[in-house]
């Protein structure tokens, strides 16, 4: 049995997706195949794959060979187009360590993420002086690489210092790490407050 790796805390739906991968991947590659490596979710992608699959000999045969077992196990759950596989030889290191020591950011709810930006804009009120601050709908959204915009009276690195440090409290709270992506502005950077303008407005 060759080694697999699978977030047991992944989608359900996900976990039996790549089961049945594994299954149709035993029956075409036998022992070829050494090691699955499946991504915690199906959007994840490492070189734009989420599934790892190490085989003795990569090849055109092999690479043939996993993209019709996923086009298999896909079919039987009525799905297409959710896995996108890597195939590799033992000898890519890295690539297999890279699927290997994937952390993917936690999917968080909706109401998780209205009361994280809700606990970010109560603890800023003790250390900078705000006068807007605008989350996106989701915390996947992003303008300028950015999901939260917060508009301080004066800008400046003691500002940017205050508000990722209030971010960190807030995260670390909920037992979260790494979701909000603060952008600091002054008043002025009425271009870029506009282009936030139109998603909700927490505080």
């Amino acid at each position: 049995m060759p080694a697999y790796i699978v977030d047991l805390k992944a989608d359900r739906n996900w976990i039996e997706l790549i089961e049945r991968l594994k299954a149709t991947l035993l029956k075409r590659l036998g022992d070829s195949l050494l090691k699955i490596v499946a991504l915690y979710s199906p959007n994840d992608r490492i070189y734009d794959s989420n599934v790892l699959v190490v085989v003795r000999k990569d090849g055109q045969e092999a690479v043939e060979a996993v993209i019709e077992a996923a086009i298999e196990a896909e079919r039987s759950m009525g799905l297409e187009g959710i896995i996108s596989p890597l195939v590799v030889s033992p000898e890519e290191r890295r690539i297999i360590e890279g699927f290997e020591g994937f952390e993917a950011e936690r999917e968080i709810s909706r109401e998780e993420w209205v009361s994280l930006v809700r606990d970010l804009c109560l603890r800023l009120v003790n250390k900078v002086q705000f006068l807007k601050i605008v989350a996106l709908y989701s915390p996947n959204d992003r303008i300028y690489d950015s999901n939260v915009l917060v508009v301080v009276r004066k800008d400046g690195q003691e500002a940017v210092e205050a508000v990722i440090e209030a971010a960190i409290e807030a995260e670390r709270s909920m037992g979260l790490e790494g979701i909000i992506s603060p952008l600091v502005v002054s008043p002025e950077e009425r271009r870029i407050i506009e282009g936030f303008e139109g998603f909700e407005i927490v505080c």
